[in-house]
């Protein structure tokens, strides 16, 4: 799964670049979309997508190899020129929900114990950076997030992530 996300990262970031390299252009925001990978206990698949000048959303999916996998989706708003010195770095903060169906030890014994079930649903807070190299469609990313596991049990904790993303 990793080997076929890396060549296709390889390939679409060509594409990409070759055919808009614009696209990291301040004027371009809130036209962008990406796809790209994210590093974190599950790695996985990132999409990403503005829907203003300065707000996005973002999705994660990642996957085991025991069948165990986790989808987060946030709506992030963003602080562009917080740091002025360092325009391409972006700031944020958002609100979004978490997704983990596990199958391994992911969690504490003691989290799962009261319930049969191994799907969880929750809530998140991420707070980040999206770095946007200049004059190409490369983008970093780095996170953490407050989550709440609220179906079946309560249960909390902070997750961790760093994406790299293609923008088209």
């Amino acid at each position: 799964m990793k080997k076929i996300i890396y060549v296709f990262l390889i390939l679409t970031s060509g594409f990409a670049y070759g055919s808009n390299s614009e696209n990291s252009d301040a004027s371009e925001r809130g036209r962008r979309i990406g796809i790209g990978v994210s590093f974190s206990r599950l790695t996985g698949v990132s999409l990403y997508a503005d829907t203003s000048y300065k707000d996005f959303v973002q999705a994660v999916i990642g996957f085991t190899n025991d069948n165990s996998y986790a989808a987060t989706a946030d709506y992030a708003f963003g602080h562009h020129y917080a740091f002025s010195s360092i325009p391409s770095v972006t700031p944020y903060w958002g609100l979004g929900a978490v997704l983990l169906h596990d199958q391994s030890d992911y969690w504490s014994n003691y989290a799962r114990d009261a319930s049969p079930t191994s799907t969880y649903l929750g809530a998140r807070i991420p707070v980040g950076l999206n770095l946007l190299i200049p004059n190409t469609p490369v983008q970093f990313a780095a996170e953490i997030a407050p989550s709440l596991l609220f179906k079946p049990a309560i249960y909390s904790f902070l997750q961790g992530s760093f994406s790299v993303r293609i923008l088209f």
